[in-house]
């Protein structure tokens, strides 16, 4: 009831009333606080009266070289500029200059989109900005929870399965293909033209990577509408553990070619085309609407699609 109080108090006030205090204990003169304002004088003089009444004080005296504070005005004057310069700041767009700023911006993204899009685009942020830090965590079940409550900034997921309140751009396309060790039974087969057949691919083991918790994802859906399911023996957290697993080991996996590019020769392995179509998927970046205009996070994301255009 306090709260709902101070409200209906506001709504009685004209905070421009305070702007015109303030130019007037600034210039000595209701003249120049009238040019300062762009303002006429009987403007700045009618203002003055009403702020005097409801204050109950002149607020002004006459003093050698033109108006000056009352005792009682002096004890008002930077709890005035005060509550000016915090209007201010919830009405006038915030700059940001990246090359000033010191900020911490929270991502979520897979090992995928660390290994792919961020090389560049730390490139990027220590050229042009490098007072700007990511703190980057794992996507996980609570991402959308997190950006809705502001604890995250930017999530990078694989195409679009977020709730209508978050805001979304498309970073890059991708194939999936299929990898295995070079020592594999399969190696010899995996490089030729036609790669393995499908009773190859579903008779070895496989490892699949979980992002987001998910078991749900498009690689098992195109199979099952296939009538058929592989003989996963391990789910894992991020891609790099699941690549480091097949060294010396049956095992296949299914991953981003992008992926495959860089860390196929690490790892020692072979890729090959999977025996089946799959469709592509779309990379892409979100972020909760409350923040489509935040300058910072505006300046960042368009950095990301610049960054992700460059990616072979």
């Amino acid at each position: 009831m306090e709260t709902i109080a101070s409200i209906r108090t506001l709504a009685g006030k004209d905070l421009n009333l305070l702007v015109v205090f303030r130019a007037v204990a600034e210039t000595g003169s209701v003249t120049k606080a009238a040019h300062l304002l762009s303002l006429s004088q009987p403007a700045v003089s009618h203002a003055l009266r009403r702020l005097r009444e409801s204050l109950d004080d002149p607020l002004f005296v006459r003093g050698k070289s033109g108006l000056v504070l009352t005792s009682h005005a002096q004890t008002l004057i930077e709890p005035v500029k005060d509550v000016l310069a915090r209007a201010d700041s919830i009405f006038a767009r915030a700059s940001f200059d990246p090359a000033r700023e010191n900020r911490v911006f929270r991502l979520a993204a897979s090992d995928f989109t660390a290994s792919t899009m961020f090389p560049r685009l730390f490139q990027k942020l220590r050229a042009v900005a490098p007072g700007i830090r990511l703190d980057v965590s794992n996507v996980h079940r609570n991402v959308f929870d997190f950006l809705e409550e502001g604890s995250l900034d930017l999530c990078f997921i694989i195409n679009n399965v977020a709730p209508k309140r978050f805001r979304s751009v498309d970073l890059l396309s991708d194939k999936f293909v299929g990898v295995m060790h070079k020592n594999h039974p399969l190696a010899s087969s995996a490089t030729q033209p036609q790669g393995i057949s499908m009773e190859d691919y579903l008779a070895y083991p496989h490892v699949e990577v979980s992002i987001n918790d998910s078991r749900d994802n498009l690689l098992r859906k195109k199979l099952h509408e296939l009538g058929y399911e592989r003989n996963v023996r391990a789910f894992l957290a991020n891609f790099a553990s699941g690549l480091a697993t097949l060294e010396g080991t049956d095992l296949l996996m299914t991953i981003p070619r992008r992926l495959g590019a860089s860390f196929i020769k690490m790892f020692g392995l072979v890729a090959f085309p999977l025996p089946f179509d799959l469709e592509s998927h779309t990379h892409i970046v979100i972020w909760h609407e409350r923040t489509d205009n935040e300058p910072g996070l505006s300046w960042l994301r368009q950095l990301i699609v610049i960054n992700s255009q460059f990616i072979d």
